[in-house]
């Protein structure tokens, strides 16, 4: 989207895009209207390249391990960082899906807003009832009355504030994403221990075979168990 806004800013200044006097389109075909069968398959498109994959991986990990996901989430030792790792991933998930819905609200304005007609693009900014962060950005691009010197200046420091809220938004995700690598590290050094501790009590009983209360074959037995 940033680097689409850069195109037009520069464009802007060089073509007098937004010129109401020029009482002509920008140059090149233009972009389909919002809500057209076009726009509405891009959106769907976008919504599938990115949902896709963890969709693929969630439904093979539910169909080929279920019962062990299962045991891992609700019997096995340790099980409440498995809990707060599904936690996390549904949280970024969840995170994903707002950003990527924000993203094409902000593509639908600058689609209507390159379909309009010169004339009418202040009207449709008006117009527009939803908090927007290229709203600033546009407004920029139709401030005619100013000079091509502070029009370029503007629209600079306008693209920097778009870039910087960009960035924020990844902001949340990106975090939850280390975060996940931690829990899963987190969880492997608790396996780890789990089983020091069962490998103690193993090599403890066979040094206590003599002991009539010590059944070596149980503890291998228990063992094996608690690694399944």
């Amino acid at each position: 989207m940033a680097a689409v806004l850069e195109n037009l800013s520069s464009t802007a200044v060089e073509d007098d895009l937004v010129d109401p006097s020029r009482g002509a389109a920008p140059r090149g075909a233009a972009p389909e209207a919002a809500g057209s069968p076009v726009s509405v398959r891009a959106a769907w498109r976008d919504w599938a390249w990115t949902l896709a994959p963890v969709v693929i991986v969630a439904l093979a990990v539910l169909t080929l391990f279920r019962p062990t996901l299962v045991h891992a989430l609700t019997e096995m030792q340790g099980r409440e960082v498995v809990q707060v790792i599904v936690a996390v991933f549904l949280a970024g998930f969840l995170l994903i899906c707002l950003t990527l819905q924000r993203y094409l609200a902000e593509a639908q304005l600058l689609t209507r807003w390159r379909a309009a007609a010169p004339g009418t693009r202040e009207r449709l900014l008006d117009g527009w009832g939803r908090p927007s962060w290229v709203l600033p950005l546009l407004r920029a691009l139709g401030a005619a009355e100013t000079s091509v010197v502070e029009r370029q200046a503007r629209l600079d420091a306008e693209l920097q504030a778009l870039r910087e809220r960009l960035a924020a938004r990844m902001t949340a995700p990106n975090y939850l994403a280390g975060t996940l690598i931690g829990l899963g590290l987190l969880g492997t050094f608790l396996g780890l221990i789990s089983t020091l501790g069962d490998l103690s009590r193993l090599f403890e009983g066979l040094t206590s075979s003599s002991r009539p209360d010590v059944n070596p074959t149980e503890l291998f037995a228990d063992m094996v168990r608690r690694l399944q």
